[in-house]
């Protein structure tokens, strides 16, 4: 399974309307592109955490779900993907973008192969 994460903050004055073009395209994305499994977003949680004093924090997340590599490239060569690219791009304010292999339920074996990783 392969993760694809977003960590971003939306621009402070977007106006209603960008935000809702925003959440569109973004949903339109996860509708329309067949190789997206499942999709987590969310907002930042303060829980009085000492981590939570760094200064390179996000306010939003989003966690999409991918079968393997072949399913991310799909999704992100989909024109849908385009169209929210560029809105993202003028929407945000700073982010982050990473992908993961994720262990599934071997914890022990994906464990292992962090001390070979270089």
């Amino acid at each position: 399974m392969i993760a694809h994460v977003v960590l971003f903050d939306l621009k402070p004055a977007l106006t209603a309307g960008e935000r809702h073009a925003f959440m569109a395209a973004f949903t339109r994305a996860m509708a329309e592109v067949p190789s997206v499994r499942d999709v987590r977003v969310g907002r930042r949680t303060s829980i009085g955490a000492a981590y939570e004093t760094a200064e390179d924090v996000f306010s939003f997340v989003a966690v999409l779900e991918f079968e393997n590599v072949a399913g991310l490239r799909q999704y992100l060569e989909h024109p849908v993907h385009a169209e929210l690219g560029s809105i993202f791009w003028s929407s945000t304010a700073r982010s982050m973008v990473g992908d993961f292999t994720l262990a599934g339920n071997d914890l022990a074996h994906t464990l292992a192969t962090w001390s070979s990783a270089v």
